[in-house]
């Protein structure tokens, strides 16, 4: 993992952040159709895909099978 990767997905994430702060504040008025379409833009680009792959160890670590044959018993 490289720290960009990190940095991408941080940056995405307090973007999102700051337009659903935006959205819930009384004082100001967003359409939520249009706060939705920017957490699209901002979550659901290829960067932050491809920095999430890079992230994602899950892929990475797979159960390994063997096929452990046992002698027969005399």
């Amino acid at each position: 993992m490289c720290h960009r990767d990190a940095d991408v997905c941080l940056d995405a994430l307090r973007a999102a952040r700051v337009e659903l702060s935006r959205f819930i504040n009384p004082f100001e008025s967003y359409d939520a159709v249009l706060v939705l379409d920017r957490l699209i833009d901002l979550l659901d680009s290829d960067e932050v895909d491809a920095a999430l792959s890079c992230i994602d160890a899950r892929k990475h670590f797979k159960v390994m099978d063997f096929d452990y044959h046992r002698e027969a018993a005399p």
